[in-house]
């Protein structure tokens, strides 16, 4: 214990030190001459203007301040940025009191803020020991108060509003919001107004001189003197003087006025004109703005008026924004998380933000947030969860997965990037053709719903042209029509609807199958869906969906012959006959349509894929491609490492059967 005793004395002097780092009441002669009298003059600039509030300039920017600066509203987040609802401090901040509104708290604190560098708030605690009230004091009003002898830093803020003895307040129950720190005070913050008291000044002249022109004369001072041979009476020279300022003065200004002696008079002063008063008065509204961060433009001072635009004043208007309210927001968070979060967090790790997405000018900053997001989770880089967060919308467990595009195809490292003639037993072969496999499977995944919608709606249309075909009403007796044909059941139209509901796959395909090549083979080519090869290539897409309408088609057509060679009725080829297990048309539509749709989803995207990596071989040069297929499949196996022309692969190279492997890769060089 000794020796801890020890080692932290010597650090506690230094903290007490630093802690008196405050001019003396004794030195505060030192203080105020340090403090308000400006390089190269003994003005004292800082008594004529006060605090700076008579100024139009300042209000005109602190004014703009407090009005922008409750628009986002205060919110509590957690350790994953995450927005804590129904915590009750922001809850107390829209209302602080049962007589002004948080808006109005937030407004008298900016001004007192802005213009002395400190701002204050006094807590009324609940019985719990929490705030259950918030006040604005006003700067003048409230002090804060050390002992040289005590290592606190502050022992206690002094409130004295009127003539009554000034009361203690605990430090807990005060924040004190601070401009940076007063290096002549450091428990106060610092005026960004004592550098502009002269500018302020020079403003404050200028339109008091301009006022006293108005008011007194019509023009500036002037000497009336008459002619040497005329010699007035006592009196007559100040009668004179009263008669023209009464002529030329308050509302008479402009009237004649006629002597009656030969009279000269004489302009001492410069006129207004002469003077520039405007581009004199340019310059202090110039400097306020640069200090506080705020276009003058944006407060609607003439010094940016001048320049502005109806376009670049929303660009302005964020600018300040970003220069001004957001590093103000930051500064009062601070001071907020310390010294008044304390009171609610009971132990948790949270923070104090101000919520930006509330903010309209910032809306177009919003949604390149957005896109930025969208960017980030739709290329698998953030999870879903995390583009939510970003543009702070709440995120939970559910949102905690990551986007894979169907054109973005993971290649192993050890192949990725083959070049020059390509060996089939090449391990890059090899992995791309697992690749190219997956991403099928994932667009198997995102088109068979769809696919099967249009089975299940080709099938009704089926059973609807079988009730008109046959009388299902006369099964006991009656006509029965008995033209019932597979190409009256799906005429060629279905064909169409068919090459309609497969087209979105067949394109999606053709994309995966460009981008994989080009991705894994270095061809520099982005996918080009008006690519005359891959048009060509996609033309086929009615044929296949007549082929597989076909296969429906045929299955109806044995059904019939079947059903006609046995000698049965038109009504028992519909229904079947039981005895004779003669399957029905109805039931055998129904089978024909069931599970099918998965099979040829997958079958429609390898052949898609395929062609498009066959139009990105042609694009860029290569003539020859290798087929990569299934050595085990009796059907796939003959061709397996077959090499081709690119040209005889849009036709030769399409799968043999359902969910057929096969994938083409380029052959370059020799």
């Amino acid at each position: 214990m000794r020796w801890t005793k020890a080692l932290t004395t010597p650090f506690r002097a230094v903290g007490r030190g630093l802690k008196a780092l405050t001019i003396s009441r004794s030195h505060s002669w030192l203080f105020d001459k340090w403090r308000f009298l400006l390089p190269r003059t003994r003005f004292d600039y800082a008594r004529e203007v006060g605090d700076g509030t008579s100024s139009s300039i300042v209000v005109a920017v602190v004014n703009w301040m407090a009005r922008t600066f409750p628009e986002a509203p205060v919110i509590i987040v957690d350790s994953k940025h995450q927005k804590v609802e129904g915590h009750p401090m922001p809850v107390l901040l829209e209302r602080p009191n049962l007589h002004y509104s948080g808006v109005l708290l937030w407004m008298a604190t900016i001004i007192d803020w802005a213009t002395t560098g400190n701002a204050y708030w006094l807590k009324v605690r609940s019985p719990a020991n929490r705030p259950a009230e918030l006040w604005w004091a006003p700067s003048w009003c409230i002090e804060p108060k050390w002992s040289q002898d005590s290592d606190e830093f502050i022992t206690h803020y002094e409130y004295k509003p009127d003539s009554r003895p000034a009361t203690p307040i605990a430090p807990a129950d005060v924040v004190h919001f601070r401009y940076g720190i007063d290096p002549m005070n450091t428990r106060k913050g610092l005026s960004q107004l004592r550098s502009l008291f002269r500018e302020i000044f020079t403003d404050d002249e200028a339109a008091n001189f301009t006022a006293s022109l108005m008011r007194n004369l019509g023009i500036p001072g002037v000497v009336i003197s008459p002619e040497s041979t005329v010699k007035l009476p006592e009196g007559r020279a100040d009668e004179i003087k009263e008669t023209f300022k009464a002529k030329f003065g308050g509302d008479k200004r402009g009237e004649p006025m006629v002597m009656t002696a030969p009279t000269k008079v004489h302009v001492l002063s410069w006129s207004p004109e002469q003077m520039n008063l405007r581009d004199l008065r340019r310059v202090p509204e110039e400097r306020v703005s640069a200090v506080f961060g705020v276009a003058a433009v944006v407060a609607g001072l003439g010094a940016g008026l001048d320049r502005s635009t109806f376009t670049n004043f929303s660009e302005a208007r964020e600018a300040a924004y970003e220069g001004n309210i957001i590093p103000t927001q930051r500064l009062m968070a601070a001071d907020l998380r310390n010294q008044l979060l304390r009171d609610f967090t009971d132990g948790q790790t949270l923070d104090v933000e101000f919520d930006l997405t509330r903010v309209r000018v910032l809306q177009p900053d919003m949604d390149k947030l957005a896109e930025r997001a969208r960017t980030l989770v739709n290329a698998g880089i953030a999870t879903v969860g995390d583009g939510r967060r970003l543009v702070s919308l709440p995120a939970g467990p559910q949102h905690e997965v990551y986007l894979r595009l169907m054109t973005v195809l993971e290649v192993p490292a050890k192949g990725a990037k083959a070049a020059g003639v390509l060996g089939f037993k090449s391990d890059g072969v090899t992995a791309f053709a697992g690749a190219v496999n997956a991403a099928r499977a994932r667009l198997t995944s995102r088109f068979e719903a769809d696919i099967g919608s249009f089975f299940k709606d080709q099938a009704k249309r089926v059973h609807q042209r079988l009730g008109t075909m046959v009388n299902l009403r006369a099964r006991d007796g009656g006509s029965i029509k008995t033209d019932l044909t597979a190409t009256g059941l799906i005429p060629r139209e279905e064909d169409e609807l068919l090459a309609a509901a497969l087209g979105p796959v067949w394109i999606a395909g053709a994309e995966v199958g460009w981008t994989a090549g080009g991705s894994a083979f270095d061809f520099d080519s982005a996918f080009d869906a008006a690519d005359p090869v891959l048009i060509a290539a996609l033309a086929d897409g009615i044929f296949r969906a007549k082929r597989i309408n076909d296969g429906t088609r045929k299955s109806i057509e044995e059904a019939l012959q079947q059903g006609q060679a046995a000698g049965y009725t038109a009504q028992q080829i519909v229904f079947g006959v039981q005895d004779d297990d003669f399957t029905g048309l109805l039931d055998r539509v129904e089978s024909e349509y069931e599970n099918r749709a998965g099979i040829i989803t997958l079958t429609e995207a390898t052949w898609a894929t395929n062609c498009g990596l066959v139009a990105l071989y042609r694009k860029t040069g290569v003539n020859r491609v290798q087929i990569v297929d299934n050595p085990a499949c009796e059907l796939c196996a003959p061709r397996n490492g077959v090499i081709m022309s690119a040209e005889a692969a849009l036709s030769g190279a399409t799968p043999t059967h359902p969910n057929c492997t096969i994938t083409l890769v380029p052959v370059m060089g020799g």
